[in-house]
């Protein structure tokens, strides 16, 4: 008999290779990572300051600080935003299959941040560490071009949240939520909507929570749950009416307004053909707002603040006065008032601070982004409108493209306008509402397969109205 051979058979398990998939869903990890940090980054050490320090109405040459904790928690928060945009970036260009915008829109979006921080150092101001979030932030979403409805739905929890959050501070915590005049008192402003003074949260101002808020407000109808979705967009409306904040109720309001007429739009071709001259009217109206106001009272003083700025402008009409202007003068006499903290209108403040040469860079960005959203609009895809149309009224009266000294609003500047100019689109993507933000989609679970290139916004229906 012949001995039985005793084998074994060996079997060995290949290596995965590194896959590119691997490499995108990583990158789309550090993205939703991103919008974390910046708004954790302008939210957190703000509430626990609130808790440390009397808020109270400031001045401009007020010296602020923040309590030691908030003050650290802001400083490390501001560099994982920077770490984590760089590694972002490096596994962005690993990813080189991947389809990206033209280079020249990352150009345009990043120009107006360049020429004011050069023009800054050659004046001998060093920008803050937290502003070079913008041009990473810009890059990292190129590269990856993340995900809009993703991104969105996130960002749009996260405002709800700041909103909960200020109302929730204001009821239990009236000391910290409430606006207070600088004698310490409860301010009763003449603005005043509700009788319960004015909300603040954990801003230093109810405009600047008004704004936050406003500028937010169109990433709630990306909010997928329609129970949240309600709560979130009744819950923001409210807290920005409490607010008191003109522009921002007002920019609230219109962004209601054109989500209802929109989505109403259907295969009308008249209705999305309006965009462009929708958002152009409000640019105009921004622009044309501070040359036409001739009472120094208007607006809460704020005739007299454009006035004063544009006439000392003047000086250097080309390269500006340096983005730090406003804070170098509040040391000193000016003309200016003791509450002038920036232009208070988005054409003053750019002509101020850098000139001819900054404001052509800010137009061309502004076009470029109207220009996209009359691109989507035509295809039933009407976020970059409403965006827009919030972001073009809150800079009406104050100063909400801020490059590299309003860093608290990058979560819901900087960020959306990055989706807007490099965003894909999810497919499959339906969120089944009342209110419909988008004229035409694909059905659940199937793909659209009609165009080789689908639009960067996928079918958002509100269910606010």
């Amino acid at each position: 008999m012949h001995a039985r051979r005793n084998t074994t058979l060996q079997v060995s398990t290949p290596v995965r290779p590194y896959r590119l998939s691997d490499l995108a869903t990583r990158s789309e990890a550090l993205i939703s990572l991103l919008v974390i940090l910046l708004w954790a980054q302008s939210i957190v050490p703000l509430t626990l300051q609130a808790w440390f320090f009397d808020k109270r109405q400031s001045l401009a040459n007020d010296v602020y600080s923040m309590a030691p904790i908030p003050a650290l928690l802001t400083s490390g928060l501001g560099a994982l935003v920077l770490v984590v945009a760089v590694a972002t970036i490096f596994l962005g260009v690993q990813a080189r299959s991947q389809q990206r915008p033209p280079p020249a829109v990352l150009v345009v979006a990043v120009s107006p941040w360049l020429y004011i921080v050069s023009r800054d150092l050659y004046a001998g101001h060093t920008p803050s560490s937290a502003s070079y979030a913008y041009p990473l932030v810009l890059t990292a979403l190129w590269l990856v071009s993340s995900s809009v409805d993703r991104i969105l739905s996130l960002l749009g929890l996260l405002v709800f949240s700041t909103a909960a959050l200020s109302i929730l501070m204001a009821v239990f915590v009236p000391a910290s939520g409430i606006y207070r005049s600088a004698s310490g008192i409860f301010a009763e402003a003449e603005k005043e909507i509700l009788p319960w003074g004015l909300l603040v949260g954990m801003f230093g101002s109810p405009n600047n929570l008004g704004q936050y808020l406003a500028l937010g407000f169109a990433a709630l109808f990306f909010i997928r749950n329609r129970f949240f979705k309600v709560l979130a967009v009744s819950a923001t409306s409210f807290a920005v009416l409490w607010t008191s904040s003109r522009s921002s109720v007002l920019a609230v309001g219109c962004c209601l307004v054109l989500a209802f007429i929109l989505s109403r739009a259907g295969k009308r071709p008249l209705i999305r053909r309006s965009i462009p001259f929708v958002l152009l009217g409000l640019l105009i109206y921004v622009a044309a707002l501070p040359f036409v106001t001739t009472d120094p009272s208007s607006y809460t003083n704020r005739g007299h603040i454009w006035a004063e700025s544009l006439r000392s402008a003047q000086a250097e009409p080309v390269f500006g006065l340096g983005s730090s202007w406003y804070q170098d003068i509040a040391g000193y006499y000016n003309q200016l008032g003791s509450l002038a903290f920036h232009g208070h209108n988005q054409v003053v403040q750019t002509i101020v601070t850098g000139g001819s040469v900054f404001a052509a860079l800010v137009l061309a960005l502004i076009l470029l982004l109207i220009v996209r959203a009359s691109k989507e609009g035509r295809h039933g895809h009407f976020y970059p409108a409403l965006f827009l149309s919030a972001l073009l009224i809150s800079c009406a009266l104050e100063v909400s493209l801020g490059f590299v000294d309003r860093t608290f609003l990058f979560s819901v500047f900087l960020v959306p306008i990055a989706l807007i100019l490099f965003g894909r689109r999810e497919l499959p993507v339906r969120v089944s509402t009342s209110l419909n933000m988008s004229a035409h989609s694909p059905a659940s679970g199937q793909r659209d397969l009609r165009r080789p290139h689908a639009p960067r916004f996928s079918t958002v229906q509100c269910d606010a109205m």
